[in-house]
């Protein structure tokens, strides 16, 4: 019987700053059991750090493998249309900078993917990678381990995927250009509503590196919530939205009405309480079995707290922008906003 020939399979990896990660990355996605590939690095010629003369040594490394194309700073959607349109192969998986695959990562996703004709793409699940202890890195961890859980008892839907056919791009246009965030879910979005169905690859397969201050974490999540304003119009997801920004209008006002009523202050502060006590409740319930650090559990809340204020200032900052976007007629560079 005639062995089927394996799909050669194109990673797209865009890349900015990524001094730390990216020959990290690049070695593990050189190591895929998957024989047939070819690695296409997109470069972000707007990068400070020494990206570009770790790409060069890598990439002499491994002359026939991994392929160095630069461009302006165009944006990580821009940048991944590119890469996969200089691209020959049949499937194309988008990887990250910061991420580590495992070996047999492309293997299971081919797999994955050709053992049913109506799959357009595949999501391969994964989990983080602590460089460094922080508050921030032990209670992403506490998310990540209660959120694989919850997808475990199939409580939650995963919404994003990385792997997909060639075929499955190029019907549907590729990523939206115009967002800087959740372009993943965009993507996925738009893959199921043109019939396509997605497949699922359970388990560890890779890892996404985690370090940094909380002031970064902070300041990230606003910029997050602010670009990410445009992908939640787009799809119309009014109830995010409003959960995004409704507590956070509602405390700032008590908060202000307090002022003048002290016994609103009072209460305030006794919701605010109720609240932390009930999300802690939660947080140990779930977690308490598979966080090896306990007190992390307990400092979850806050954490959860913090985020919460950092995007829903930011998701504030973007539903202004689009405002007068609309009323001015200017058009608005978001990647700079």
């Amino acid at each position: 019987m005639k062995k089927r020939k394996l799909p050669l399979v194109s990673i797209v990896v865009p890349t900015y700053n990524n001094e730390d990660t990216i020959e990290t990355t690049l070695l593990s996605l050189t190591k895929q059991t998957h024989p047939a590939k070819e690695i296409i690095v997109v470069y972000d010629e707007g990068s400070t750090d020494n990206t570009k003369q770790i790409l060069i040594k890598t990439s002499h490394n491994f002359p026939q493998l991994i392929r160095v194309i630069s461009t302006s700073h165009i944006g990580r959607s821009a940048a991944r249309n590119l890469g996969w349109k200089k691209s020959n192969g049949e499937i194309l998986f988008f990887a990250d900078a910061d991420d580590i695959y495992n070996e047999d990562y492309l293997e299971k996703a081919v797999e994955c993917l050709q053992s049913n004709l109506q799959f357009g793409g595949v999501t391969v699940t994964g989990a983080y990678l602590k460089l460094e202890s922080t508050f921030v890195t032990e209670c992403m961890d506490v998310h990540g381990k209660i959120q694989r859980k919850l997808f475990n008892k199939g409580k939650i839907k995963l919404d994003w995927a990385w792997v997909y056919t060639r075929e499955t791009i190029e019907k549907v246009g590729g990523f939206d250009e115009k967002l800087s965030q959740a372009e993943d879910k965009d993507l996925y979005l738009r893959v199921k509503k043109a019939g396509y169905s997605l497949g699922i690859v359970t388990g560890v397969n890779w890892y996404h590196t985690r370090r940094g201050s909380l002031q970064v974490y902070i300041k990230n999540s606003y910029i997050g919530g602010k670009r990410r304003i445009l992908f939640v119009l787009k799809h119309r997801k009014w109830i995010n939205l409003f959960k995004g920004m409704i507590s956070f209008w509602i405390l700032l006002l008590a908060f202000l009405t307090s002022i003048f009523f002290i016994q609103l202050f009072y209460v305030l502060c006794l919701g605010i309480v109720a609240v932390l006590a009930y999300k802690l409740l939660v947080t140990l319930k779930l977690g308490w079995d598979c966080v090896q650090k306990k007190r992390y559990l307990f400092l979850f809340p806050l954490f959860g707290v913090i985020e919460y204020l950092a995007t829903a200032i930011g998701y504030t900052h973007g539903i202004t922008v689009v405002c007068f976007e609309k009323l001015t007629g200017q058009k608005i560079v978001w990647s700079k906003i």
